[in-house]
């Protein structure tokens, strides 16, 4: 039966039942349909209506197999250099668009800054701003410029970081103490004020400048001998200014805040942190004594650093006058060095430089450790100590015989005598034993190494 003779059948038994309302044979009708139309149904197959087909199969991708790239041709070597070379000298032509962007700006407001007299000129790492004649601006800029060579020769030796230079570093030349002294006070203020005596130069981590003036007056002198103004090479400069009174010491002082800044640039120090304050002035006067050859304008380390004798008569006048006890502790723990303690300068000077001289390594340990605390807005004294003995050890009253021995051999080697005879007479002066210095020796290198191996 099919499908259709089904509905009809369904329709007419349906009508039948209906009409004799006979609800017993209704009944019946429904569980016939039920139980015998699903069979029927199943065996009925349904056709597929024309024009429609059927979906595809899905097919499996084809991998193709990988196949060995084909090498360059020398033109197309050549050709990719090239590309390269050029994106290279593009970025770099924009770098350098950049740094004149930024220079010619800063060159602007410092020229705004310093009136009409002053004018500049700059080196890969430095602005000169000057009112000097250019004869002195250049004696001065050459004495910064191999400060700057110093220090990445001496940041090498000890194997110290040295990061690029993000900024320009200014120095700012005046003629006249009186202009220096009124831009001291408009950057310094009252802590300038308060202080007894004011410095002959100084290096400010706020601005990044470093400033000083003419101490010697070679500007001022009439005579054709001594006219700086009529020198041309750098020799004959050189010699004209070095004969002025205080000129050594106008040397020291250009070279020692030239030091602050490069250190602070170069990544020693941090600017915007607290730093161990001893070792930033003691780093400045390793350098600032007067050595080198007239040419290279009086200032330029050949082999080593000389010995600051005016740092040594110094530390001797401390020791003969102080009753300071543990007083290389006192130095450590300052958070400024200034004058107004009598240890500040010469013990600073001291412990730097018997530390470079005998315990470089550990030096290098200690300034790359506190390098690493920055970040650092507080550093109490306690933190000073703490972070210097574990370097160097607590040993405070036998670090300062040390250290008096190393300065009484210090004069008696400029005065003639070779450094093992004048540390064996400075060590009998002050009955301190040979086995005593191997075995605080011992004990430092000891304590640094165990800090570099964590």
């Amino acid at each position: 039966m099919t499908l259709i003779e089904m509905k009809r059948t369904s329709i007419v038994l349906i009508e039948r039942i209906c009409a004799t309302r006979n609800v017993a044979w209704f009944l019946i009708l429904l569980i016939a349909l039920a139980l015998c139309a699903p069979g029927k149904l199943a065996a009925q197959k349904i056709p597929v209506l024309p024009g429609i087909p059927e979906p595809p199969k899905p097919l499996n991708p084809i991998v193709a197999p990988t196949a060995p790239s084909r090498p360059f041709t020398p033109v197309e070597k050549a050709y990719q250099r090239a590309i390269q070379e050029e994106l290279k000298r593009q970025a770099e032509a924009q770098r350098q668009q950049k740094e004149v962007k930024t220079l010619e700006s800063e060159l602007t407001k410092l020229l705004a800054e310093f009136g009409p007299t002053a004018r500049y000129f700059y080196t890969n790492y430095f602005i000169y701003i000057y009112d000097t004649s250019d004869a002195y601006a250049k004696w001065c800029s050459t004495l910064v410029e191999n400060a700057a060579n110093a220090y990445l020769t001496f940041a090498r030796k000890l194997k110290l970081p040295i990061q690029p230079i993000e900024e320009p570093m200014i120095v700012v030349i005046f003629s006249r103490k009186e202009d220096y002294e009124a831009y001291l006070k408009k950057v310094a203020g009252s802590e300038i004020d308060n202080a007894k005596t004011k410095p002959l130069g100084f290096y400010s981590t706020g601005a990044n400048r470093s400033v000083f003036y003419d101490m010697t007056g070679v500007e001022k002198t009439i005579t054709e001998k001594t006219n700086v103004t009529k020198k041309t090479t750098l020799e004959e400069i050189a010699t004209a200014i070095l004969r002025r009174p205080h000129a050594q010491e106008n040397l020291s002082v250009v070279v020692h805040e030239a030091t602050h800044q490069i250190a602070y640039n170069l990544g020693l120090f941090d600017r915007g942190s607290e730093n161990p304050a001893w070792a930033i002035e003691g780093l400045a006067m390793l350098f600032e004594p007067p050595c080198g050859a007239i040419k290279f304008g009086g200032w330029k380390p050949e082999k080593d650093f000389p010995i600051n004798k005016q740092r040594v008569l110094e530390f001797k006048a401390y020791e003969r006058s102080s009753a300071d006890a543990r007083p290389v502790r006192r130095c450590v723990e300052l958070d400024r060095i200034s004058g107004e303690e009598p240890c500040a300068y010469p013990l600073s000077w001291a412990i730097f430089y018997y530390l470079y001289k005998h315990y470089p390594k550990e030096l290098a340990y200690y300034l790359y450790y506190c390098r690493m605390q920055t970040p650092r807005t507080t550093y109490s004294d306690v933190e000073r100590v703490t972070e210097f003995e574990y370097f160097f050890g607590d040993d405070w009253d036998g670090m300062y015989l040390q250290l008096k021995v190393f300065v009484e051999s210090l004069i008696l080697q400029s005065n003639g005598l070779a450094e093992e005879e004048a540390n064996k007479l400075a060590r009998k002066k002050y009955n301190v034993p040979e086995e005593e210095v191997q075995e605080k020796g011992k004990n430092s290198k000891k304590k640094a190494g165990d800090k570099s191996s964590n």
